[in-house]
């Protein structure tokens, strides 16, 4: 993850560092950080919808709220995802 994060810092890739923070917000939550995933995730979808990422933005929002994803390729909504 910290490679990932200095690799898009030395790029200068907003877009990478975004993908990144959110991520991160992820693996906060996955260590039972929520006040940290929290705030970490929204400030991604904040930065990803100032980029104009809105799909990315709105997953990230629904990671932090624990709404269900379901993806467009799903087969009838057979295959929902949960975001915890």
């Amino acid at each position: 993850m910290r490679r990932a994060e200095i690799s898009a810092g030395r790029r200068g890739s907003l877009r990478d560092a975004a993908l990144n923070l959110a991520l991160r917000g992820e693996l906060l939550a996955g260590q039972g950080q929520d006040g940290a995933a929290r705030q970490t995730i929204t400030e991604a979808a904040e930065k990803l919808q100032a980029l104009g990422m809105h799909w990315h933005a709105e997953q990230a929002i629904r990671f932090v709220i624990g709404t269900p994803v379901i993806y467009a390729s799903d087969q009838l909504g057979s295959g929902q995802h949960y975001a915890v």
